[in-house]
């Protein structure tokens, strides 16, 4: 796990330290983004995904007009072996990922509380360790502070 979190780090640290270092982190622009974007499929790759190391990819929400576009993605590129991480403020039909949605929402917290993150990075350890090929997606409803909060965890 040390291994991950220095390759993490490494991926991370030079697109976010200047939104970091704000006093209030807006999203993250689109410049930033585009640095990791993942390597094209016969699929078209969805806007706004960040490949933050090679089984962990944080996607936008998935909202009605993107559903179809990241889940055709995701199957393309992983087949069944991606797990979506919900940490928004909102639940949505699993559908359209094979039902391979995990939900935790926190209704009024921008961030995720301590406890939660605890228990989101085991059972993210646990999806991973099961087998070499397991992909974590994670996704919040607007700006990109859970998911990061994870990735560094």
């Amino acid at each position: 796990m040390k291994g991950m979190f220095s390759k993490i780090m490494n991926r991370i640290t030079p697109i976010f330290a200047p939104v970091i270092a704000e006093e209030h982190p807006p999203a993250v622009p689109e410049s930033r983004m585009s640095l990791f974007v993942s390597e094209p499929t016969s699929v078209d790759t969805p806007e706004g995904i960040i490949e933050v190391d090679d089984r962990f990819l944080i996607i936008p929400f998935p909202s009605p007009d993107k559903q179809d576009s990241l889940a055709d993605y995701l199957a393309e590129r992983f087949g069944s072996n991606y797990l979506v991480f919900n940490v928004s403020e909102h639940t949505y039909d699993p559908k359209p990922f094979a039902n391979q949605v995990v939900d935790y929402t926190f209704p009024g917290h921008p961030c995720l509380p301590l406890e939660a993150a605890f228990t989101l990075c085991k059972e993210m350890d646990s999806w991973l360790q099961s087998d070499p090929k397991h992909v974590i997606v994670v996704h919040c409803q607007s700006t990109k502070a859970p998911p990061l909060v994870l990735s560094i965890n």
